[in-house]
């Protein structure tokens, strides 16, 4: 008993007397969940937000490099974390595709993770957008069935990790956007997807990855990833809490020169490209963002941009969305809430040294 109580007063000196409350109330509500779990009163008459992400409609890179991946995953075409790019008859949700060029029988969990991530699901909305041919909507809705099929809510590995859950919301929710007057027409599969977009929802804020109250780039990945869902379900009550959250974790874990505590240059630009998401979202919100807040944001994209050639601390290539969408800087010209900044890019800032 001295010893377990030992352990909590030790706990509440490294993370705080509030962090550590909210950890064990949320221990508690997540038991629960677990005991509860089904598919009964899934509140569909919540409206749905009715305006534009403007930011990610019309911001692809390049036009042929976005359709040559695009046509590559209308053949179910994937190149999974440096596995050999390989046209699959099925879709393998649950199968590390790399075995099957290699000896080694150790399954990696994270290359079936990947794939369920979605992250080709707003290049192929931006297909159709930019070229009008039904094939890449068609794909988009077949792969966004087929998952759901094959992954009954809260069963199997694509429910085991809030963070893969978040960010493979984030990515249905910029292709529904996109194209969402053309999904709307299929009333059975629309249904379906926000069925499962709300699932999405009371999974991630049932399983928050608090863990011992250190929290870092998986809990911020959820908060981003439930700020999107807030938003595409118009639920404001949800968004406060979402909301606040966002700002506690921008001063936990973003240090006084702009870079992320966890002491990797890679987790860093993750890190970076989630907050540009979150306060894109608060945006969205109409949220008034803080001038310190701003600063900060700043700081950390020019840390990035000085780092972005330097490999320091773990790295495991990790996004929010495909690479061949966008790039933090593009991001960063759709914030307009600079008011003291208004430039092309952040580099060239009057105040460039912002370490001073």
């Amino acid at each position: 008993m001295i010893q377990r109580i030992s352990h909590y007063y030790t706990k509440i000196k490294q993370i705080g007397l509030v962090r550590f409350y909210a950890v064990a109330r949320f221990r508690i509500k997540k038991h629960r969940f677990f005991h509860r779990t089904s598919h009964e009163q899934l509140p569909f008459f919540l409206s749905l937000s009715c305006t534009s992400l403007s930011y990610l409609n019309s911001i692809a890179l390049q036009e042929s490099a976005l359709l040559a991946h695009a046509d590559a995953y209308v053949c179910n075409q994937f190149s999974l974390l440096g596995s050999r790019q390989a046209c699959y008859l099925q879709m393998p949700w649950y199968e590390d595709v790399r075995l099957q060029h290699s000896e080694d029988d150790s399954f990696d969990i994270k290359v079936p993770w990947e794939l369920a991530r979605f992250a080709h699901a707003p290049l192929l909305a931006h297909a159709y957008r930019h070229t009008g041919d039904t094939a890449y909507l068609d794909t988009l809705i077949d792969h966004i069935n087929a998952w759901i099929y094959a992954a009954p809510y809260a069963q199997g590995i694509h429910w085991s990790n809030p963070m893969e859950v978040a960010i493979r919301a984030t990515n249905w929710i910029v292709a529904y956007q996109i194209v969402r007057d053309e999904l709307q027409k299929d009333a059975r599969f629309h249904e379906r997807f926000l069925k499962s977009l709300w699932l999405h929802m009371q999974y991630i804020e049932n399983n928050w990855e608090l863990y011992d109250g250190r929290t870092n780039n998986h809990y911020l990945s959820n908060l981003v990833g439930y700020a999107y869902l807030c938003w595409v379900f118009d639920d404001r009550v949800r968004w406060q809490h979402c909301w606040q959250e966002l700002q506690r974790e921008f001063a936990w874990q973003i240090q006084a020169d702009g870079s992320s505590y966890e002491g990797s240059t890679a987790y860093h630009g993750l890190v970076t490209e989630l907050f540009l998401h979150g306060f894109l979202v608060a945006q969205q919100m109409a949220e008034k963002i803080p001038k310190e807040y701003q600063m900060q944001l700043q700081r950390m994209m020019q840390f990035a941009h000085d780092t972005r050639d330097i490999r320091i601390g773990d790295d495991d290539s990790g996004s929010l969305m495909h690479a061949g969408l966008y790039d933090r800087e593009i991001l960063w010209n759709y914030l307009n809430f600079f008011d003291f900044c208004h430039v092309e890019n952040y580099a060239s800032c009057n105040n460039t040294n912002l370490y001073k």
